[in-house]
């Protein structure tokens, strides 16, 4: 009489999985329940929220209005430095769009002196100067048209510091106790030959109307090389009316690894090697 109970448990027990496995693929065959619906349409399940990322950022921002057009370019080569993209791009809109917002309160004060005038410009392009192991070298380019005689050109640079995750300043790269003053002569005849080359009959010796850059107080950017990787040397960039009259236009002055290796500091000295394409007045042809 047991068994025959332990039986009849068992036999049970096998009914109701069974049961249970045809309601679960039944269940499953179903089509989806639709979504709860609210006044303008199906409620979204709520998305997951990513964290923002530089691969996010566009390398190109354009803003165009009838008082004022602006617009900020960035290279490809930022795509390796995450960082470095997010905060030149954020940088770069801001300025611009304070640029934008200064045009139309200046528009607004000239009224009806403003009727056809063009509208108010600036553009800032960052171009990939050099890239070694450690360093990764840009140059800015910044045209502005703020209603004046002609419009301005500026040029500036940024080194990054890849391991570091920081912009450096010029002098980062110079040894300690490094002669600055003979490095400046070097520059300073670098400057004086391509005023001369360029301005032929015209050309006036500094402290006419002009002076001696510094080394560590001048835009400088490396120099590609004709070793993979490294940088040739340095070049200096000099906005138009930085070392001459605006109408001489910029200049780039190249100067080459060799002629300042030994004050370069023991920890960028091995981003250094080979030589720059060109040494001297490397501006570009207009």
């Amino acid at each position: 009489m047991s068994a025959m109970k332990h039986r009849g448990l068992w036999i049970g027990l096998v009914a109701l999985v069974l049961v249970g496995v045809v309601a679960g693929g039944w269940w499953l065959m179903q089509p989806e329940a639709p979504a709860p619906k609210g006044p303008g349409g199906p409620i979204a399940e709520p998305a997951t929220q990513q964290p923002a990322t530089a691969a996010a950022v566009p390398y190109i921002w354009h803003s165009k209005t009838k008082l004022a057009e602006t617009e900020l370019k960035l290279p490809q080569t930022l795509a390796a430095e995450p960082e470095l993209h997010a905060r030149l791009f954020t940088q770069g809109v801001h300025e611009l769009k304070g640029f934008a917002e200064a045009a139309a309160e200046a528009r607004a004060e000239e009224g009806d002196t403003a009727n056809g005038m063009p509208p108010l410009s600036k553009t800032m392009t960052w171009t990939a100067a050099a890239d070694t192991s450690k360093l990764l070298s840009l140059k800015r380019e910044t045209f502005e048209y703020s209603g004046g005689a002609h419009p301005l050109t500026t040029l500036d640079s940024l080194l990054w510091d890849k391991a570091l995750k920081k912009p450096l300043q010029p002098q980062a790269l110079l040894r300690k106790g490094a002669d600055t003053g003979k490095l400046d002569t070097a520059l300073c005849q670098a400057v004086t030959d391509a005023k001369k080359a360029r301005l032929g009959k015209d050309f006036s010796p500094a402290g006419d109307d002009w002076v001696c850059p510094k080394w560590t107080e001048t835009a400088v950017a490396l120099a590609p090389s004709s070793t993979p990787g490294k940088a040739g040397g340095v070049t200096f960039l000099f906005s138009p009316s930085a070392v001459g009259a605006y109408a001489e236009g910029p200049y780039l002055i190249t100067l080459p690894q060799s002629a300042f290796r030994w004050a370069i500091s023991p920890a960028y000295l091995d981003e250094f090697a080979g030589a720059p394409p060109k040494v001297g007045d490397v501006t570009p042809k207009p």
